[in-house]
């Protein structure tokens, strides 16, 4: 294959500078495509893991591999501090006295087109409002088995993992200042709003889907609709569903929506 002719000296002018761009993303893609590349064919069953109050105190999580080859994997609990706020921070749990989830095994050898278990274990009890982790499942880099070089894709996972406090409860609330409306859970546990539709004043038939987000106990959410009224959004609180309508603007005269 012939690539232009790369000019390693000093480019001043806006079009020799995109030739030269496109000159090292052609070689990229075409030493990509000579050599091969390997991905670790590994996958959960779960993202999202609920410990209500009333459930048992571990749950499974599945790790697939989908390879022909060993998986080897690292799994990692990571505590998550003022979730959902700018001063969130994911925090590995080092002192053992502190500990209040445990994922187990540490480090595991899934064989090829099978799946083991990683068991996710509480030792404390519920408390006053929810508490969050994060368990990261990460492959480890093993060797290229190819004749030639190669690149390998490695795809970590991620789980949510909420432990629920005693009688959770999601309060969502929302007030319209102006263009926005402010959306606040001011309950013990946290809640989804998804599914959201907002439709024209004047034209129930024109209507937007809006983009969700998870609220966390204490979390405030200001989101600017693209229209005055109402809006409406599914609420999941991890124990059920359901459709809940937000005022729209004070001067707005029209029935919510359903």
């Amino acid at each position: 294959m012939d690539l232009p002719p790369i000019n390693d000296k000093r480019c001043d002018s806006k079009m020799c500078r995109y030739a030269c761009v496109c000159n090292y993303i052609v070689l990229l893609l075409t030493l990509i495509l000579i050599t091969g590349f390997a991905q670790a064919d590994m996958s959960i069953d779960r993202l999202i893991v609920n410990f209500q109050p009333e459930s048992a105190h571990h749950q499974d999580v599945k790790v697939f591999n989908k390879g022909n080859n060993n998986l080897y994997v690292n799994v990692n609990v990571l505590e998550v501090l003022n979730p959902g706020t700018e001063k969130e921070q994911r925090v590995p749990v080092k002192d053992v006295k502190k500990l209040s989830l445990i994922a187990t095994p540490k480090k595991m050898i899934v064989p090829s087109n099978s799946h083991k278990n990683v068991r996710l274990v509480l030792l404390e009890d519920a408390g006053k409002t929810d508490r969050i982790f994060r368990v990261s499942y990460s492959p480890a880099l093993g060797k290229l088995k190819a004749k030639t070089s190669g690149i390998k894709i490695l795809v970590a996972y991620q789980s949510l993992v909420i432990i629920r406090p005693n009688n959770p409860v999601a309060h969502i609330t929302a007030e319209r200042k102006g263009d926005k409306i402010i959306f606040r859970n001011s309950g013990n546990t946290n809640a989804i709003l998804q599914n959201g539709q907002q439709c024209h004043p004047k034209d129930k038939n024109k209507c937007e889907v809006l983009s969700g987000r998870r609220l966390y106990a204490g979390n405030t959410w200001e989101f600017k609709p693209p229209y005055s009224g109402p809006v409406t959004f599914e609420v999941d609180d991890g124990k059920g569903v359901k459709t809940q309508t937000f005022p729209g603007s004070p001067s707005l005269k029209r029935p919510p929506l359903h």
